[in-house]
């Protein structure tokens, strides 16, 4: 059964944000430069801080807070560990398109890339009973990771996304009908790395080791790349035997879209923009006042600020992973 998006109100984040020695620093400095802060201007002022610069709707939540800070209210952030209902539909379909590869069959809950499950099955090639045990290696570890991500986001507006998350459990277990998961996580890893070592050579090693290496989680935009150079490793039967060409996230893209294309640092200074990107950014911001320029500057420019545990803690609390949310009757 689908689910809809579940949504934690920004404001309530923000306040529990206060227990960060440095988000409560930044905020206490802001309020010697313009006084107190009423409850919607903590939200923005975490919705500034809490920005991740490696999550993929970075472009989207960029614009977000250019939007907060001129309403002087919060809008939409999503953090590291949460990902949109597409983005669920965008990583499961590695899970997919090598559960396909191995032969298994379900109902699709929602309609994939097909040419994305085509390179897949070509990257991964002949099947070998090596090849076959390290494809099952890749699927264990990726799942146990997709089934701790939150399907949720921070809001000030309490909207959740139009698109429901797709339930892809039939997927995630063996031919023998045991789920993957982080309870049987160990013990399958080492019975299909028995198989890897027993049928390879010296590869055999590195190629695991690249498998279960740690890698961006599902919600980065770099995230793709690493599934990519795994499954074509498998398919070489050589780690990083048979990389594919950088084509969809380039690794410098957001790199230079931060740097060159929507950099701030104009509109901060007063300068004009210097591309179509800024112009729309500068529009969203408005004029440049000093208590806009002090978020953007202090709080968005400033040294990021995680809040992964706070939202792994939240989401167990709440039953907002995708394991919980799928394990339910209703």
């Amino acid at each position: 059964m689908d689910a809809r998006q579940r949504i934690i109100p920004l404001n309530e984040f923000a306040r529990e944000m206060l227990s960060d020695a440095e988000f409560l620093d930044r905020v206490a400095r802001f309020e010697q430069a313009f006084g107190p802060v009423s409850e919607d201007m903590l939200g923005v002022l975490a919705q500034a801080s809490y920005f991740c610069w490696f999550e993929v709707e970075y472009a989207y939540d960029w614009f977000e807070i250019c939007r907060a800070t001129a309403l002087g209210k919060p809008t939409s952030l999503q953090l590291c560990g949460q990902v949109t209902p597409q983005r669920w539909r965008e990583v499961n379909t590695y899970v997919v398109g090598v559960m396909l590869w191995l032969g298994e069959d379900h109902a699709l809950p929602c309609e994939l890339d097909h040419s994305h499950l085509t390179r897949i099955d070509t990257w991964l090639g002949e099947h070998g009973t090596a090849k076959d045990a390290l494809a099952q290696l890749f699927v264990c570890d990726l799942v146990v990771g997709l089934k701790s991500l939150a399907l949720a986001r921070l809001s000030g507006t309490g909207e959740p996304a139009d698109e429901p998350y797709a339930d892809f459990t039939p997927w995630y277990s063996r031919s023998d009908g045991s789920a993957y998961s982080s309870q049987n996580h160990d013990p399958v890893v080492l019975e299909l790395q028995s198989i890897v070592r027993r049928e390879m050579d010296s590869a055999a090693d590195e190629l695991i080791t690249g498998i279960l290496s740690e890698s961006q989680p599902a919600c980065m935009h770099r995230f793709s790349r690493y599934q990519d150079i795994r499954i074509s490793s498998i398919g070489a039967l050589k780690w990083r035997g048979a990389v594919p060409p950088d084509a969809d996230v380039p690794r410098y893209e957001a790199r230079d879209w931060f740097e060159q294309k929507a950099e701030l640092t104009g509109w901060l200074s007063g300068k004009p923009p210097a591309n179509d990107l800024q112009r729309q950014l500068h529009d969203v911001l408005g004029q440049a006042t000093e208590k806009k320029k002090a978020i953007i500057r202090d709080f968005l420019y400033g040294p990021p600020l995680a809040a992964f545990d706070w939202l792994g803690r939240r989401a167990e609390q709440d039953g907002l992973s995708a394991e919980a949310v799928f394990a339910r009757d209703d």
